[in-house]
């Protein structure tokens, strides 16, 4: 199993910005994260962009070192 970062390139209200997926390949990591989320509002489902690579980033998160995988920090 692979680490992958996911990142919405636009991000609405009410939506996840960003997820860690365990999966083996790139496209098993954006099916998980469009079956996780896809009900978070109607724009997702329509749009589907943790699917799309225009909408959304998936790298894999390389593991060589000890690290913080992600954080997510909402200043408001």
């Amino acid at each position: 199993m692979k680490l992958w970062l996911l990142e919405r390139n636009e991000t609405g209200y009410d939506q996840t910005e960003s997820c860690v997926v365990c999966a083996k390949t790139q496209e098993k990591a954006r099916e998980l994260a469009d079956t996780e989320f896809s009900d978070e509002s109607r724009w997702t489902r329509e749009h589907r962009d943790w699917l799309d690579p225009e909408k959304s980033t998936c790298v894999e998160v390389k593991l060589k070192k000890e690290m913080i995988i992600h954080s997510h920090y909402l200043c408001g």
